[in-house]
């Protein structure tokens, strides 16, 4: 069974394209207006010393947690690392102390390759992975410096 759609029939002014045109050079010339005569309405911050305010749901880079202690509360059961689609993260289990909580002896953030999904923070059942940090300046030149290792994903979170 076939559907058939029919085409809205469209009148003179529609199929002369000039008039659509036309009437959106009028409404930009319009908007370029008001922000000249009202600039204290534009949505910009004077970046370097303004800090544009985060939600509370913002997914920034990664942290790892800390307990009271504080030490992390990563056990590196490697679940992050399975959930992860990007393969940005790498995790090695320091060797197992009898009576002694496993701990990360490598956990490594590729940021150039993470997609900021926080699937790794679903999957820890530990809750020991946060995408709260608090830090969305990650620009660089240098690609070593995309690469975060356990010590700076272990620091406080960053200016809110």
């Amino acid at each position: 069974m076939a559907i058939i759609v029919k085409k809205a029939k469209l009148n003179v002014f529609e199929k002369v394209y000039i008039f659509e045109i036309a009437r959106g050079i009028v409404v930009t010339i319009g908007h370029f207006c008001n922000s000249l005569i009202n600039p204290h309405r534009l949505p910009t911050l004077n970046y370097p010393e303004q800090k544009r305010r985060l939600l509370p749901n913002y997914r920034g880079r990664l942290r790892l947690l800390k307990n009271e202690t504080g030490e992390l509360k990563c056990t590196a059961c490697l679940l992050c690392v399975k959930a992860c689609p990007a393969n940005c993260l790498t995790v090695e289990a320091a060797p197992a102390t009898p009576g002694a909580k496993r701990t990360p002896a490598r956990y490594d953030l590729d940021v150039g390759r993470c997609i900021f999904c926080g699937l790794c923070v679903e999957a820890c059942p530990f809750g020991a992975i946060d995408m709260n940090s608090g830090i969305y300046e990650l620009a660089d030149k240098d690609p070593a410096r995309f690469i975060f290792t356990k010590e700076k994903l272990a620091q406080e979170r960053g200016p809110q």
